[in-house]
């Protein structure tokens, strides 16, 4: 059986903080428009991931759109493909 890194995932109190925090609008592309609180729409990304030792504290959460949020870790994919010489 594999060792699985446990998620940590936002708490829906925590998602409901960061989404007012920054007033629905996605953190990304900055779009002057609030995302619709829907799972087609809204995600909630880590500032700093997860596997870098980010949290799922309120201070490390941005709403984003769901597209957004694809772009932003392709992005990531690509600086650490760069960085590693790939």
């Amino acid at each position: 059986m594999r060792n699985r890194r446990k998620r940590k995932n936002f708490t829906l109190e925590q998602k409901g903080y960061i989404y007012f925090k920054y007033n629905g609008i996605c953190q990304f592309c900055k779009r002057d428009k609030r995302i619709k609180w829907n799972k087609d729409s809204l995600q909630f990304h880590h500032v700093k991931f997860c596997n870098d030792g980010g949290t799922a504290s309120i201070n490390n959460g941005i709403p984003i759109h769901k597209e957004c949020h694809v772009k932003l870790h392709q992005e990531k994919g690509k600086d650490q493909a760069e960085k590693s010489g790939l």
